[in-house]
């Protein structure tokens, strides 16, 4: 009986290492069928880099999401590069959701800056994860998104539920109100930052093709 017992904690400290080695990977990289991820460290910043849509698991192989939601250490800036026409929100904002529990301003010098290059864009649920950033930075060619929201991508309306969901993200109220236009349709409707004054979502302009 003893012999089994030393056997089940010796499985389980190897099990614990394998995992502890694991989220201490600094260099990552996912392909899946509708999106790609990569996280990397190096010089006192972690950098995740987000190409494509999130979509239900159902449909798509979210393990590399997941595993970089694992790999965000806590207390490190991050940067997080976005190319993506959105998604699930409630699988989408994870990410952002584990990236604020380590990175929060407002409890430490830790600072999020995300950023959509000159040559991206950032629609519907990708709105919202944008949003995360301290530092929220556009290419100065680059679009944002908008359409009414959704039960899912692109069918069964949900009035207001997009509004509501960016004003939560930060957005500012009176510009979601007089800009109502863009939620009445769940075709997308791409605007550039200079269109954007007074939403509150864009914080800094850049020419930088590459980040």
């Amino acid at each position: 009986m003893n012999i089994l017992k030393s056997l089940i904690l010796l499985f389980s400290l190897l099990a614990s290492v394998s995992y502890a080695q694991e989220d201490q990977e600094t260099d990552f990289r996912f392909q899946g069928k509708r999106y790609s991820i990569s996280f990397k460290l190096e010089d006192n910043l972690q950098t995740v880099r987000l190409h494509g849509e999130i979509l239900s698991g159902i449909v798509e192989d979210l393990s590399g999401f997941k595993k970089v939601i694992k790999l965000i250490r806590k207390d490190v800036p991050i940067k997080f590069v976005l190319m993506s026409g959105g998604g699930f929100l409630n699988a989408y904002k994870k990410l952002p959701e584990a990236m604020k529990r380590a990175c929060n301003s407002e409890t430490s010098n830790c600072r999020i800056t995300t950023i959509v290059p000159t040559w991206a864009y950032c629609a519907s649920a990708c709105l919202n994860v944008f949003m995360v950033g301290d530092d929220r930075i556009a290419g100065k060619g680059s679009r944002f998104g908008f359409h009414q929201g959704a039960a899912m991508p692109g069918v069964l309306k949900i009035p207001g539920f997009a509004q509501k969901s960016l004003r939560g993200s930060g957005v500012n109220a009176e510009w979601l109100k007089a800009n109502n236009h863009l939620f009445s349709s769940l075709d997308i409707t791409f605007l550039y930052p200079r269109q954007l004054d007074g939403s509150d979502m864009v914080t800094g302009l850049s020419e930088a093709y590459e980040y």
